[in-house]
Protein backbone atom coordinates (compact mmCIF):
# COMPACT_ATOMS: atom_id res chain seq x y z
CA UNK A 1 0.00 0.00 0.00
CA UNK A 2 3.04 2.11 1.16
CA UNK A 3 4.14 1.85 -2.32
CA UNK A 4 1.10 2.65 -3.92
CA UNK A 5 1.15 6.28 -2.44
CA UNK A 6 4.02 6.60 -3.22
CA UNK A 7 3.71 5.65 -7.10
CA UNK A 8 0.78 8.51 -6.94
CA UNK A 9 2.57 11.19 -5.80
CA UNK A 10 5.17 10.43 -8.29
CA UNK A 11 2.65 10.89 -11.12
CA UNK A 12 1.06 13.99 -9.52
CA UNK A 13 4.41 15.82 -8.88
CA UNK A 14 5.54 14.97 -12.30
CA UNK A 15 1.89 16.44 -13.64
CA UNK A 16 2.56 19.35 -11.41
CA UNK A 17 5.84 20.08 -13.65
CA UNK A 18 4.64 19.34 -16.68
CA UNK A 19 1.63 21.97 -16.20
CA UNK A 20 3.41 24.79 -15.00
CA UNK A 21 5.67 24.56 -18.21
CA UNK A 22 2.79 24.65 -20.27
CA UNK A 23 1.33 27.98 -17.93
CA UNK A 24 4.99 29.21 -18.89
CA UNK A 25 4.06 32.51 -20.65
CA UNK A 26 0.34 32.45 -21.06
CA UNK A 27 -0.38 35.33 -18.40
CA UNK A 28 -4.32 34.36 -18.62
CA UNK A 29 -4.13 32.53 -15.77
CA UNK A 30 -5.71 34.30 -13.28
CA UNK A 31 -4.03 35.39 -10.09
CA UNK A 32 -5.97 32.97 -7.63
CA UNK A 33 -5.52 29.45 -10.15
CA UNK A 34 -1.50 30.35 -10.14
CA UNK A 35 -1.49 30.71 -5.91
CA UNK A 36 -3.84 27.33 -5.91
CA UNK A 37 -1.14 25.22 -8.39
CA UNK A 38 1.03 26.46 -6.85
CA UNK A 39 0.07 25.62 -3.74
CA UNK A 40 -0.62 22.41 -4.34
CA UNK A 41 2.48 21.77 -6.09
CA UNK A 42 4.28 23.07 -3.26
CA UNK A 43 2.51 20.59 -0.74
CA UNK A 44 3.34 17.34 -2.55
CA UNK A 45 6.88 18.53 -2.73
CA UNK A 46 7.32 18.99 0.75
CA UNK A 47 5.16 15.92 1.57
CA UNK A 48 7.62 13.73 0.48
CA UNK A 49 10.60 14.64 3.07
CA UNK A 50 11.29 11.58 4.74
CA UNK A 51 14.46 10.00 3.92
CA UNK A 52 14.91 6.20 2.84
CA UNK A 53 15.55 3.68 5.20
CA UNK A 54 18.90 3.50 6.58
CA UNK A 55 19.34 0.39 7.63
CA UNK A 56 19.47 -2.94 6.31
CA UNK A 57 17.14 -5.08 4.91
CA UNK A 58 16.35 -6.80 7.71
CA UNK A 59 15.52 -9.70 8.99
CA UNK A 60 12.22 -11.79 10.45
CA UNK A 61 12.83 -13.24 13.84
CA UNK A 62 10.67 -15.43 16.41
CA UNK A 63 8.87 -16.62 13.41
CA UNK A 64 5.01 -16.46 14.69
CA UNK A 65 3.07 -20.32 14.77
CA UNK A 66 6.75 -21.85 13.66
CA UNK A 67 8.03 -24.53 15.46
CA UNK A 68 10.07 -22.43 18.34
CA UNK A 69 8.77 -19.23 17.14
CA UNK A 70 5.98 -17.18 19.08
CA UNK A 71 2.53 -18.21 19.67
CA UNK A 72 0.07 -18.89 16.79
CA UNK A 73 -2.24 -15.53 16.35
CA UNK A 74 0.55 -13.51 18.06
CA UNK A 75 0.16 -9.66 17.34
CA UNK A 76 2.95 -8.00 18.38
CA UNK A 77 2.45 -4.38 19.76
CA UNK A 78 5.27 -3.03 21.61
CA UNK A 79 8.88 -3.92 22.46
CA UNK A 80 11.89 -3.05 24.27
CA UNK A 81 15.57 -4.08 24.72
CA UNK A 82 16.55 -5.48 28.21
CA UNK A 83 20.42 -4.79 28.31
CA UNK A 84 20.67 -6.98 31.75
CA UNK A 85 19.37 -9.83 30.46
CA UNK A 86 20.35 -9.09 26.32
CA UNK A 87 16.73 -10.18 25.31
CA UNK A 88 14.07 -8.37 23.52
CA UNK A 89 10.31 -8.03 25.26
CA UNK A 90 7.52 -8.31 23.35
CA UNK A 91 4.05 -7.84 24.13
CA UNK A 92 0.55 -9.05 22.04
CA UNK A 93 -3.08 -7.54 22.15
CA UNK A 94 -4.04 -10.58 23.87
CA UNK A 95 -2.37 -10.14 27.06
CA UNK A 96 1.21 -12.04 25.98
CA UNK A 97 4.79 -10.71 27.38
CA UNK A 98 7.65 -12.93 25.17
CA UNK A 99 11.06 -12.53 25.64
CA UNK A 100 13.45 -13.83 23.15
CA UNK A 101 16.75 -13.04 22.26
CA UNK A 102 18.47 -10.94 19.39
CA UNK A 103 18.17 -13.37 16.80
CA UNK A 104 14.33 -14.45 17.52
CA UNK A 105 15.10 -18.15 20.02
CA UNK A 106 14.93 -19.06 23.47
CA UNK A 107 11.66 -17.97 23.95
CA UNK A 108 9.78 -17.12 26.98
CA UNK A 109 6.21 -16.14 27.52
CA UNK A 110 3.88 -14.59 30.22
CA UNK A 111 0.24 -14.07 29.89
CA UNK A 112 -0.90 -10.99 31.77
CA UNK A 113 -4.66 -10.97 30.00
CA UNK A 114 -4.85 -7.28 29.14
CA UNK A 115 -4.80 -5.74 25.80
CA UNK A 116 -1.31 -4.77 25.91
CA UNK A 117 0.18 -1.64 23.74
CA UNK A 118 3.64 -0.95 24.79
CA UNK A 119 6.32 -2.22 27.38
CA UNK A 120 9.29 -0.16 28.84
CA UNK A 121 11.93 -0.36 31.58
CA UNK A 122 12.93 1.89 33.97
CA UNK A 123 16.01 -0.33 35.24
CA UNK A 124 17.90 -1.63 32.48
CA UNK A 125 19.37 -4.53 35.08
CA UNK A 126 16.29 -5.20 36.87
CA UNK A 127 13.34 -7.24 36.43
CA UNK A 128 10.37 -4.74 36.70
CA UNK A 129 8.50 -3.36 33.29
CA UNK A 130 5.80 -1.75 32.40
CA UNK A 131 2.85 -2.05 30.34
CA UNK A 132 1.31 -0.15 28.55
CA UNK A 133 -2.82 -0.99 28.35
CA UNK A 134 -5.94 0.31 26.21
CA UNK A 135 -9.21 -0.33 27.95
CA UNK A 136 -8.93 1.68 30.61
CA UNK A 137 -6.17 3.02 29.14
CA UNK A 138 -3.06 2.71 32.05
CA UNK A 139 -0.07 1.51 33.41
CA UNK A 140 0.52 -1.89 34.89
CA UNK A 141 3.93 -2.89 36.94
CA UNK A 142 4.91 -6.53 35.86
CA UNK A 143 7.97 -8.75 37.64
CA UNK A 144 9.62 -11.01 35.04
CA UNK A 145 11.54 -12.84 37.98
CA UNK A 146 8.07 -13.70 39.57
CA UNK A 147 5.69 -13.86 36.10
CA UNK A 148 3.26 -11.85 37.40
CA UNK A 149 2.03 -8.26 37.70
CA UNK A 150 3.06 -6.47 41.12
CA UNK A 151 -0.52 -4.67 41.76
CA UNK A 152 0.67 -1.11 41.36
CA UNK A 153 -0.41 0.85 38.43
CA UNK A 154 -1.39 3.87 37.04
CA UNK A 155 -4.81 5.38 35.39
CA UNK A 156 -4.15 7.34 32.63
CA UNK A 157 -7.70 7.89 31.62
CA UNK A 158 -7.79 11.51 32.03
CA UNK A 159 -5.61 12.01 29.09
CA UNK A 160 -5.08 9.04 26.58
CA UNK A 161 -9.30 7.81 26.46
CA UNK A 162 -9.22 7.91 22.43
CA UNK A 163 -12.21 7.08 20.61
CA UNK A 164 -12.88 3.94 18.74
CA UNK A 165 -9.90 2.31 20.06
CA UNK A 166 -7.37 4.61 19.37
CA UNK A 167 -6.16 5.41 23.02
CA UNK A 168 -3.02 4.69 24.72
CA UNK A 169 -0.71 2.88 22.09
CA UNK A 170 2.90 3.98 23.27
CA UNK A 171 5.22 3.84 26.13
CA UNK A 172 8.70 4.21 26.66
CA UNK A 173 10.65 5.76 29.57
CA UNK A 174 13.82 8.58 29.55
CA UNK A 175 14.92 10.92 32.16
CA UNK A 176 13.32 9.74 34.92
CA UNK A 177 9.66 9.72 33.22
CA UNK A 178 7.11 8.15 31.47
CA UNK A 179 6.08 8.79 27.66
CA UNK A 180 2.99 7.85 26.25
CA UNK A 181 1.47 7.97 23.30
CA UNK A 182 -2.29 9.21 21.96
CA UNK A 183 -2.59 7.19 18.83
CA UNK A 184 -6.11 9.26 17.96
CA UNK A 185 -3.65 12.73 16.98
CA UNK A 186 -0.17 11.67 17.63
CA UNK A 187 -0.05 13.72 21.00
CA UNK A 188 2.61 12.57 23.27
CA UNK A 189 2.51 12.92 26.95
CA UNK A 190 5.34 13.26 29.69
CA UNK A 191 4.25 11.61 33.36
CA UNK A 192 5.72 11.38 36.51
CA UNK A 193 4.04 8.18 38.19
CA UNK A 194 3.86 8.60 41.80
CA UNK A 195 4.32 5.37 44.63
CA UNK A 196 1.12 5.81 45.68
CA UNK A 197 -0.68 5.36 41.84
CA UNK A 198 -1.34 9.19 41.58
CA UNK A 199 -0.17 10.39 38.27
CA UNK A 200 1.08 13.94 37.32
CA UNK A 201 1.36 15.53 34.09
CA UNK A 202 4.67 17.59 33.25
CA UNK A 203 4.33 18.41 29.19
CA UNK A 204 2.46 17.38 26.40
CA UNK A 205 3.96 18.47 23.07
CA UNK A 206 2.39 17.02 19.17
CA UNK A 207 3.93 14.72 16.85
CA UNK A 208 6.17 16.01 13.92
CA UNK A 209 3.55 18.10 11.56
CA UNK A 210 0.63 17.18 13.90
CA UNK A 211 0.64 13.23 12.68
CA UNK A 212 -1.64 11.06 13.89
CA UNK A 213 -1.59 7.22 14.53
CA UNK A 214 1.39 7.15 16.88
CA UNK A 215 2.07 3.50 17.34
CA UNK A 216 5.35 3.18 19.37
CA UNK A 217 8.16 5.10 20.85
CA UNK A 218 11.08 4.61 22.11
CA UNK A 219 13.80 6.60 24.30
CA UNK A 220 17.87 6.23 24.08
CA UNK A 221 19.55 7.72 26.87
CA UNK A 222 22.70 7.57 25.48
CA UNK A 223 21.46 10.22 22.73
CA UNK A 224 18.93 11.39 24.33
CA UNK A 225 16.87 10.95 21.50
CA UNK A 226 13.29 9.91 21.57
CA UNK A 227 11.92 7.80 18.53
CA UNK A 228 8.63 7.80 17.34
CA UNK A 229 6.78 5.55 14.60
CA UNK A 230 3.39 6.68 12.66
CA UNK A 231 2.35 3.33 11.48
CA UNK A 232 -0.09 4.37 8.62
CA UNK A 233 2.37 7.19 7.79
CA UNK A 234 5.26 4.31 7.58
CA UNK A 235 7.37 6.50 9.47
CA UNK A 236 10.12 6.81 12.12
CA UNK A 237 10.39 10.32 13.51
CA UNK A 238 13.29 11.28 15.54
CA UNK A 239 12.68 14.47 18.22
CA UNK A 240 14.22 15.71 21.05
CA UNK A 241 12.10 14.99 24.74
CA UNK A 242 10.56 18.24 24.02
CA UNK A 243 9.46 17.11 21.09
CA UNK A 244 12.13 18.99 18.52
CA UNK A 245 12.13 18.16 15.55
CA UNK A 246 15.69 15.29 14.65
CA UNK A 247 14.95 13.34 11.06
CA UNK A 248 12.16 10.99 9.84
CA UNK A 249 12.85 7.84 7.57
CA UNK A 250 10.49 5.90 5.81
CA UNK A 251 9.87 2.72 7.62
CA UNK A 252 9.37 -0.66 5.69
CA UNK A 253 6.73 -3.38 6.38
CA UNK A 254 3.63 -2.32 7.20
CA UNK A 255 1.48 -2.13 10.70
CA UNK A 256 4.12 -0.90 12.74
CA UNK A 257 3.18 -0.85 16.57
CA UNK A 258 6.20 -1.11 18.29
CA UNK A 259 10.38 0.15 18.54
CA UNK A 260 13.41 -1.19 20.41
CA UNK A 261 16.70 -0.24 19.91
CA UNK A 262 19.88 -1.48 21.48
CA UNK A 263 21.01 2.03 21.19
CA UNK A 264 24.17 3.54 23.56
CA UNK A 265 27.40 2.48 21.68
CA UNK A 266 29.87 4.17 20.41
CA UNK A 267 30.11 2.76 16.53
CA UNK A 268 27.79 5.03 15.27
CA UNK A 269 25.20 2.41 14.11
CA UNK A 270 23.07 0.01 16.28
CA UNK A 271 19.95 -2.70 15.81
CA UNK A 272 16.18 -1.84 15.84
CA UNK A 273 13.45 -3.89 16.33
CA UNK A 274 9.57 -3.30 14.93
CA UNK A 275 7.06 -5.26 16.10
CA UNK A 276 4.16 -5.41 13.68
CA UNK A 277 0.75 -6.71 14.49
CA UNK A 278 0.28 -7.63 11.18
CA UNK A 279 1.99 -11.10 13.23
CA UNK A 280 5.71 -10.13 12.36
CA UNK A 281 8.48 -9.07 14.26
CA UNK A 282 11.59 -7.55 12.45
CA UNK A 283 15.15 -7.05 13.48
CA UNK A 284 17.35 -4.36 11.01
CA UNK A 285 21.14 -4.13 11.82
CA UNK A 286 23.08 -0.89 11.25
CA UNK A 287 20.79 1.75 11.51
CA UNK A 288 23.00 5.01 11.82
CA UNK A 289 22.73 6.59 15.91
CA UNK A 290 25.32 8.81 16.93
CA UNK A 291 28.06 7.74 18.81
CA UNK A 292 28.25 8.29 22.81
CA UNK A 293 31.26 10.16 24.33
CA UNK A 294 31.09 9.47 28.06
CA UNK A 295 33.23 11.78 30.63
CA UNK A 296 35.07 9.16 32.26
CA UNK A 297 38.18 8.84 34.19
CA UNK A 298 39.58 5.64 33.12
CA UNK A 299 42.07 5.28 29.95
CA UNK A 300 39.36 3.51 27.43
CA UNK A 301 41.97 2.48 24.58
CA UNK A 302 41.03 -0.03 21.85
CA UNK A 303 41.66 -3.18 23.51
CA UNK A 304 40.69 -1.98 26.97
CA UNK A 305 37.94 -4.21 28.81
CA UNK A 306 35.66 -1.34 29.41
CA UNK A 307 35.09 -0.09 26.19
CA UNK A 308 32.65 2.58 27.54
CA UNK A 309 31.63 4.11 30.78
CA UNK A 310 29.39 7.16 31.81
CA UNK A 311 26.08 8.90 32.55
CA UNK A 312 22.94 10.27 31.15
CA UNK A 313 21.49 12.74 32.11
CA UNK A 314 23.73 14.73 33.60
CA UNK A 315 23.12 17.20 35.85
CA UNK A 316 20.26 15.01 36.92
CA UNK A 317 17.41 14.59 39.13
CA UNK A 318 15.86 12.69 40.24
CA UNK A 319 17.76 9.94 38.41
CA UNK A 320 20.33 8.81 35.70
CA UNK A 321 21.42 5.97 34.02
CA UNK A 322 25.22 4.99 34.08
CA UNK A 323 26.50 3.06 30.76
CA UNK A 324 28.87 0.89 30.35
CA UNK A 325 30.19 -1.77 28.35
CA UNK A 326 32.09 -4.74 28.09
CA UNK A 327 34.68 -6.43 25.65
CA UNK A 328 34.40 -10.02 27.66
CA UNK A 329 32.33 -11.37 30.49
CA UNK A 330 34.19 -10.06 34.19
CA UNK A 331 33.08 -9.28 37.69
CA UNK A 332 32.25 -5.34 37.96
CA UNK A 333 31.53 -3.73 40.71
CA UNK A 334 29.77 -0.32 40.44
CA UNK A 335 29.42 2.34 43.38
CA UNK A 336 28.43 5.93 44.14
CA UNK A 337 31.11 7.96 46.47
CA UNK A 338 30.48 11.89 47.65
CA UNK A 339 33.14 14.56 46.90
CA UNK A 340 35.27 13.57 50.12
CA UNK A 341 35.37 10.05 48.84
CA UNK A 342 32.77 8.50 51.28
CA UNK A 343 31.07 5.50 49.73
CA UNK A 344 27.52 6.79 49.34
CA UNK A 345 25.35 3.70 47.39
CA UNK A 346 26.12 0.14 46.06
CA UNK A 347 24.79 -0.22 42.35
CA UNK A 348 26.19 -3.27 41.46
CA UNK A 349 28.60 -6.04 42.58
CA UNK A 350 28.75 -9.17 40.61
CA UNK A 351 29.40 -10.55 37.43
CA UNK A 352 28.59 -9.05 34.14
CA UNK A 353 28.29 -10.32 30.35
CA UNK A 354 30.05 -9.01 27.10
CA UNK A 355 28.41 -5.91 26.15
CA UNK A 356 26.20 -3.19 27.00
CA UNK A 357 24.53 -2.35 30.77
CA UNK A 358 22.84 0.49 32.27
CA UNK A 359 22.39 0.92 35.80
CA UNK A 360 20.18 3.71 37.21
CA UNK A 361 20.83 5.71 40.29
CA UNK A 362 17.97 7.71 41.69
CA UNK A 363 19.72 9.82 44.18
CA UNK A 364 19.73 7.77 46.86
CA UNK A 365 21.70 6.55 49.63
CA UNK A 366 22.30 2.25 50.71
CA UNK A 367 19.69 3.52 53.12
CA UNK A 368 17.33 4.80 51.20
CA UNK A 369 17.81 8.42 51.83
CA UNK A 370 17.72 11.12 49.32
CA UNK A 371 21.41 12.71 48.66
CA UNK A 372 21.97 16.34 49.10
CA UNK A 373 22.47 18.40 45.46
CA UNK A 374 25.97 18.44 44.41
CA UNK A 375 28.89 16.39 42.93
CA UNK A 376 29.28 12.27 43.33
CA UNK A 377 31.17 10.22 41.07
CA UNK A 378 30.41 6.65 39.79
CA UNK A 379 33.59 4.19 40.52
CA UNK A 380 33.64 1.64 38.26
CA UNK A 381 36.24 -1.69 39.03
CA UNK A 382 36.75 -4.47 36.96
CA UNK A 383 39.30 -7.55 36.77
CA UNK A 384 41.86 -4.45 35.27
CA UNK A 385 40.45 -1.39 35.49
CA UNK A 386 39.29 1.37 38.14
CA UNK A 387 37.42 4.29 36.63
CA UNK A 388 35.24 7.09 37.77
CA UNK A 389 32.97 9.45 36.02
CA UNK A 390 31.60 12.55 37.82
CA UNK A 391 27.98 13.02 38.44
CA UNK A 392 25.91 16.46 39.29
CA UNK A 393 22.73 16.24 41.52
CA UNK A 394 20.71 19.05 41.18
CA UNK A 395 17.48 19.03 43.46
Amino acid sequence: MKFFFKSVLFNLLYYCADLIKKMKGKFSMSLFKLIFLGTVCLFLTTAATAAPWPADAGMEIGQIGQQNGLPEDYEPSGAVWHSGRQKLLVVDDSGLISQLDSSGGNITSWNVDEDLEGITLIDPEGSLVYLAVEHPDSILEFDLDTGSLTGREWDLTPWLDGPNNHGLEALTYGNGHFFAGLQEDGTIFEFNLQDNGDVQLLASFASHEARDDLSGLHFDACTGILYAVHDSHDLLVEMTTEGDFIREYDLVGDDQEGIALIGGGTSGQTTLFIAQDSGEVWRYQQYPMAACHPTSGAELTPDSELKQFGCNPNPFNPSTEIFFELNNEQRVALSIHDLQGRHVRTLSSGSRAEGQHRVRWNGCSDQGLPMASGVYFARIATNELLGTTKLMLVR
